[in-house]
């Protein structure tokens, strides 16, 4: 399903113009876009959201995207580093990865070290709140797209940062993605309300 996903793409891509390849195997499947490679640990991937973001095109805003090239990404609700990965293949120059899930923060850095993009992408396994957070530490990677700091809790404690702790992390902030399943308000509104 994560090639399918990711030749759906690539066909896109490639109709209009960019140079694509993609690359299957057991222990990953990449896809290179105009010389720039994202790549996926098959056990990494979390299909509802890779389809929703490579195939029904979820972050394909042509006047967002085409002022990115060379600018920085805070991505909330990073999950399995798709996101990120997408960003960078749209030209990001950096992609700060916020994940609170232990294991799906580990995923997302497989992503990113299988794409050879460690020096574009920095996970941080923690939530966006402000305060630590109790999460599931083995959170299965088929729902983790679904999981909220808000509804679930776990053994496993990871601290919170702000946005104001995130912005501190980039240089240029070009683009704010948030996609965790109800703390946009907090976070942007901050605590007190």
């Amino acid at each position: 399903m994560t090639a399918l996903s990711l030749a759906s793409y690539a066909c896109r891509l490639q109709a209009s113009g960019n140079r694509v390849s993609i690359d299957v195997s057991p222990e990953r499947v990449g896809l290179e876009v105009n010389g720039v490679p994202v790549a996926f640990n098959p056990s990494c991937v979390n299909i509802v959201p890779l389809f929703e973001i490579f195939v029904e095109g979820e972050y394909e805003a042509p006047e967002v995207l085409s002022g990115l090239r060379g600018r920085d990404v805070i991505d909330v609700g990073a999950n399995v580093g798709d996101t990120a990965l997408y960003f960078v293949l749209n030209g990001a120059r950096k992609v700060i990865a916020v994940e609170p899930l232990p294991n799906v923060a580990k995923c997302a850095e497989e992503n990113v070290r299988l794409s050879g993009a460690a020096d574009k992408v920095k996970v941080v396994n923690t939530a966006l709140g402000g305060r630590p957070v109790d999460v599931p530490c083995d959170q299965a990677v088929y729902s983790s797209g679904s999981f909220s700091t808000l509804k679930s809790s776990g053994p496993c404690r990871v601290p919170g940062v702000t946005l104001s702790d995130l912005l501190r992390m980039v240089d240029d902030p070009y683009l704010l993605k948030i996609d965790c399943e109800g703390c946009e308000a907090e976070a942007i509104l901050g605590p007190e309300r």
